[in-house]
């Protein structure tokens, strides 16, 4: 579900940036090319299907370093990884991925 406090782009990747927030819920959004559009509550322009100039949430972006164990933690910087290793750690790796990678 679209949720318009997040980070979000058109469908296409360009970008859109939401002006005003109608009384119905729908929003009326600027793009790129200054061109002013309606899209409903759910971010869908066209009712139903997909369309480019659709509002998309941007997943987040995760990096980190990750201690691996029989069982694992993520670490923000490799300083703090070797900080909090525990004894019987067999790697340490740096890790980047969106979220919601490899979960479709």
């Amino acid at each position: 579900m679209f949720d318009p406090n997040k980070p979000y782009t058109r469908r296409d990747g360009k970008y859109a940036k939401i002006i005003y927030t109608k009384a119905d819920g729908s929003f009326v959004v600027v793009n790129s090319d200054e061109h002013i559009y309606t899209v409903f509550s759910d971010g869908r322009y066209d009712w139903g299907k997909d369309n480019n100039a659709d509002l998309v949430n941007v997943p987040k972006k995760i990096e980190g370093w990750l201690n691996l164990y029989p069982h694992s933690s993520l670490s923000d910087s490799k300083e703090s990884a070797d900080r909090n290793a525990a004894n019987g750690r067999i790697a340490c790796k740096f890790i980047s991925f969106e979220e919601g990678e490899g979960l479709r």
